[in-house]
């Protein structure tokens, strides 16, 4: 007959175990959205010269920058993020009027992001 104890400790590393799975499934879930994300936003920028497209990346942020958030990527473009917000919503021109936005990252965002939370779902329930 199995003691109390044994029943504990068995249960204690199960849980161990599982917990293991999903903290290795997150991160490569995370970094495949991550990667399709930035995919995505970049077929839909505009493309006047194309370097604010090709600009676009996925960086893993550091342990200090986000502790508390657990394993996290941030989605950005590094040498042209002044410009992001002019083309996604428009900005004011130099004689007057306004330019037309054209979305591109809200769009990307509302496609991928659904898709990361059923996958971090199917992990937890694995």
């Amino acid at each position: 007959m199995t003691s109390i104890n044994d029943l504990a400790d068995d249960i204690m590393q199960a849980m161990q175990e599982y917990t293991a799975e999903v903290e290795e499934a997150i991160p490569e879930i995370v970094d495949d959205t991550a990667s399709t994300l930035v995919k995505e936003i970049r077929s839909r920028a505009p493309k006047r010269t194309d370097k604010y497209a090709k600009g676009w990346t996925s960086r893993k942020l550091g342990e200090r920058t986000r502790s508390k958030e657990g394993y996290a990527r941030l989605v950005c473009n590094p040498k042209h993020y002044s410009r992001a917000h002019l083309l996604e919503h428009g900005h004011a021109k130099r004689g007057g009027g306004r330019t037309a936005g054209k979305l591109h990252i809200q769009p990307a965002c509302d496609k991928v992001l659904p898709g990361l939370e059923k996958k971090i779902e199917e992990a937890v329930k694995r």
